[in-house]
């Protein structure tokens, strides 16, 4: 009978967390919305005025959408795979509810908890190794990408600098993961980092390569839309820099990176006197698509997710 009762009441504390989440979601989508109800009516301007003579690449922007979804729940199957084969619908619920998880924490931390409990195995905190290995393949290829902003801005030395720390970072990196104490103290969690294979690596890198050049690319089409007589190559520095700054800077306001894109947005543009309210609704936009869509359609999984495994 006490097993029964806690079993209901662990069953009712996870229905509550799980009301808890979809009301702070719509609550902090409120507020946020709110706060860029000015920015959001230029963007509705910006875009009508746009559709007349760019239709197509608001429509090749929409189609993008999923791609980049289906490229990042590939990742996920990859990374998850390691620990127990999933389907790609399995992948992406886990990818969907990440998203809503991480859009009321900081740095997204709540991606970690979404996936995880996403995952119906009994050793599904391995996977904080698995997804902390996504973050990082993704990370170095905004860094890589990012070195183009960073030379175009502040010049070649600025540069050099920055590809010699991202150097002593990685090696860092794999001097802990080789120290003997960090790998007991951290088995349970990161010792799956180390199973994966050279060519999942290799495919994995890949993906979050190809999945950065979407991200872009969307950015790209926008920044075209908006502002047509934008040089090509300012555009593309740009936006890699908004990108970098982006992943460097962690957000703190709870209220997910749109501040960050914005900041780092105006810094960069004012440099070269280019017009900064296109510039800024064109960060929105792709906020909007990658970011708010995505978090809309994970809610209803949340209400999926289990604790304990049955």
């Amino acid at each position: 009978m006490k097993a029964k009762i806690t079993q209901k009441t662990s069953s009712l504390i996870m229905l509550v967390a799980k009301l808890l989440v979809i009301v702070i979601v719509a609550v902090m989508l409120y507020f946020k919305l709110e706060e860029q109800e000015d920015l959001i009516g230029q963007m509705t301007t910006l875009v009508s005025k746009a559709m007349n003579s760019s239709k197509h690449l608001f429509i090749v922007v929409i189609l993008l959408m999923p791609i980049n979804w289906l490229l990042e729940t590939l990742k996920w199957k990859l990374l998850s795979g390691k620990l127990q084969p999933i389907t790609m619908l399995q992948a992406l619920n886990g990818v969907l509810t990440g998203i809503t998880l991480g859009f009321i924490t900081p740095h997204a931390v709540g991606d970690y908890f979404g996936r995880i409990l996403s995952s119906g195995n009994d050793n599904r905190l391995r996977l904080v190794g698995a997804i902390m290995l996504g973050r990082i393949s993704q990370m170095i290829a905004t860094g890589v990408f990012g070195l183009f902003g960073i030379y175009y801005l502040l010049g070649a030395k600025p540069m050099l600098l920055a590809l010699l720390i991202a150097t002593l970072l990685m090696l860092l990196f794999i001097f802990l993961f080789k120290n003997k104490w960090l790998i007991r103290l951290t088995k349970k969690y990161l010792s799956i980092i180390a199973e994966y294979s050279v060519n999942q690596l290799i495919l994995l890198q890949s993906l979050s390569m190809a999945r950065y050049l979407v991200f872009c690319f969307q950015f790209l089409l926008i920044l075209k839309a908006f502002l047509p007589t934008l040089d090509h190559i300012l555009a593309s520095a740009g936006v890699t820099w908004i990108f970098l700054a982006k992943s460097l800077l962690p957000s703190f306001n709870f209220l997910s990176d749109l501040g960050i894109r914005e900041y780092s947005a105006i810094y960069f543009f004012e440099q070269y006197h280019v017009e900064i309210l296109p510039v800024v609704c064109a960060s929105l936009f792709i906020w909007v698509i990658n970011i708010l869509v995505p978090t809309l359609v994970g809610l209803p999984l949340v209400l999926q997710l289990k604790w304990n495994r049955k």
